[in-house]
């Protein structure tokens, strides 16, 4: 599932159709056209979350909606009766029979904030993958729903699964949140003061700590609570894929933790981010994670390092990139990078 969300509030979406309102056949793999997502005429959606087959989009009158799978709790939407009419889904159909979750929201469907976020909290974020959702507000907090794959959705619900938000209960009081990430069994969140904590599973030993968890039976590296990350450094920004963690610092550097190579037998790593033939301007500014890659942007370039099998780096190649690679497009400046597993979207702008 891809979705775009443009200047003036509209949101638009294509790609495989799990649930949602685009135009493929429900559980099709069909790549369709473009499609305009029908928003409220009331709303104009300012911000929005999206994995694979799930998506969080809010507005500026802080109004929430779903839209996709929710077979794992993971947009908070509650339950529902009707069952969905599909044979079955690729896991997480189980647990819907066994919770009775809304198990697909068709088209976008509001969560009531009014219900779990404190008086006058305004959404400023949210992140969404396959178990587990997140928000965070303008107040700091953060609020989680879902799966509890080792404690990632950071809160005292003793139940593995729910299917509606609930405040993380196990953030420390003080840790004022100004970004977070859901990912494959682990949370992982920054602090106004620059210091990074997670809680769930550290595969691929992403932070920083030298352990790696393989299974979440794993309970000696499988930590059910809230451990700091690069405690004696300064971290503005983190960006996480299945593989790796990238950390920026102040001053334009940037860290690495876990499977930084290009192939998946390369070993586990970690380190400051190799600035080498990124010239005279190499003062990092952004970072994005991909699948066994990193893209790097500088004030007026922009860089990438890893996999490139499938063209994924974007400089025309399929030859993988040792060091820092500059990737160019032709009468315009790239300023974000959107990797999936196999592919990259960049947002550009006129140079």
């Amino acid at each position: 599932m891809q979705a775009a969300l443009t200047i003036d509030g509209e949101v638009w979406g294509r790609g495989r159709n799990m649930g949602s309102v685009l135009n493929t056949q429900l559980g099709g793999w069909t790549v369709g056209p473009w499609t305009r997502i029908d928003v409220p005429t009331e709303e104009t959606i300012v911000g929005m979350a999206v994995t694979e087959r799930s998506g969080f989009f809010w507005s500026a009158n802080n109004r929430l909606f779903g839209l996709g799978h929710n077979l794992n709790g993971q947009l908070g939407l509650g339950s529902n009766l009707e069952e969905p009419d599909i044979e079955e889904y690729e896991y997480g159909y189980n647990d819907w029979k066994e919770n009775n979750f809304v198990a697909v929201a068709p088209t976008l469907t509001e969560i009531v904030v009014t219900e779990f976020l404190q008086e006058n909290e305004k959404i400023v974020g949210a992140s969404i993958e396959k178990y587990h959702g997140l928000l965070w507000t303008d107040a700091g907090r953060m609020y989680a729903t879902g799966r509890n794959y080792g404690g990632s959705r950071c809160d005292d619900r003793s139940d593995e699964y729910v299917a509606t938000f609930g405040i993380c209960t196990k953030v420390p009081e003080g840790d004022h949140i100004v970004q977070a990430i859901a990912g494959a069994f682990q949370t992982v969140y920054v602090t106004s003061d620059h210091r990074v904590m997670f809680s769930g599973r550290n595969r691929n030993k992403k932070f920083c700590n030298g352990q790696n968890t393989a299974r979440p039976s794993d309970n000696s590296e499988h930590d059910y609570g809230l451990i700091p990350v690069l405690p004696d450094r300064s971290i503005l920004k983190i960006s996480m894929s299945w593989s790796h963690v990238i950390y920026l610092e102040p001053g334009g550097n940037a860290y690495e933790c876990g499977q930084l190579g290009v192939s998946y037998s390369e070993q586990f790593a970690s380190g400051s981010v190799n600035k080498s033939g990124m010239g005279k301007d190499s003062d990092i500014v952004d970072i994005f994670a991909g699948m066994y890659r990193s893209y790097y942007r500088t004030k007026n370039s922009f860089f990438a390092v890893g996999a490139n099998r499938h063209g994924q780096l974007g400089d025309g190649t399929i030859e993988a990139a040792y060091a820092p690679r500059e990737i160019k497009i032709p009468n315009t400046r790239i300023v974000e990078a959107i990797p999936a597993s196999v592919y990259t979207i960049f947002s550009t702008e006129k140079a």
